[in-house]
């Protein structure tokens, strides 16, 4: 085992993977800032080699992420203290409707091999017609598009929902599965009036 104490390590290399865990992850400066009490520019600083991490840091960082220190410091070792590569991953969990520009309420473990980026709690009824209902659970792959017919999780005026994009001709519809909410309709000069955060790849139901 490496004694952290008494080594020297390659900060460059430490950079390279500790952005790589950040990547594989779906953290960035502020979610891992956040997570191990640090700053957001100290997180920069490391991934940009401009600062060496003190040692207790490192390990502290490596067991937010679930590998071996002297990994994390660039030493030919195994990456995963178990042999094994984590079986979850964490997402952003938001649990209201504001999206307050993309700081999450918390985080929840998904399977490692699920293709999404963040989850979102259901908070109205507008695709009550697609059995999505008020408490559900959406699961979203941050895209900065989706298909025509695709159910997207979008951002107006700072609140988030879920809506079916239709391409209409020089105009985008955001419909509403539910007779009693109007649909959005934004012309192609007018798409400033929201934007997509990804999309819905599925939804866990409530028990009802």
């Amino acid at each position: 085992m490496i004694d952290l104490t008494e080594t020297t390590f390659d900060i460059l290399i430490f950079a390279e993977r500790l952005k790589q865990l950040m990547d594989d992850s779906n953290e960035n400066t502020y979610t891992l800032a956040e997570a191990v009490f640090l700053t957001p520019g100290t997180i920069s600083k490391y991934i940009n080699a401009k600062m060496e991490p003190k040692r207790n840091t490192i390990e502290l960082l490596a067991k937010h992420f679930r590998v071996n220190p002297g990994w994390l410091m660039g030493y030919d070792v195994d990456k995963w203290l178990d042999g094994q590569a984590p079986k979850t991953k964490t997402i952003p969990f938001f649990k209201t409707t504001n999206y307050n520009n993309g700081k999450p309420d918390d985080y929840t473990a998904v399977p490692i091999e699920d293709d999404v980026d963040l989850c979102l709690v259901v908070q109205d009824e507008s695709m009550i017609n697609a059995r999505i209902h008020i408490g559900d659970y959406a699961y979203i792959r941050k895209q900065a598009w989706v298909e025509d017919g695709e159910v997207a999780a979008v951002v107006m005026d700072g609140v988030i929902t879920l809506k079916r994009l239709y391409l209409l001709d020089k105009a985008v519809m955001l419909h509403s599965e539910n007779p009693n909410i109007p649909h959005k309709v934004f012309s192609n000069k007018d798409k400033k009036g929201f934007y997509i955060i990804g999309k819905a790849v599925f939804v866990k139901f409530q028990v009802r």
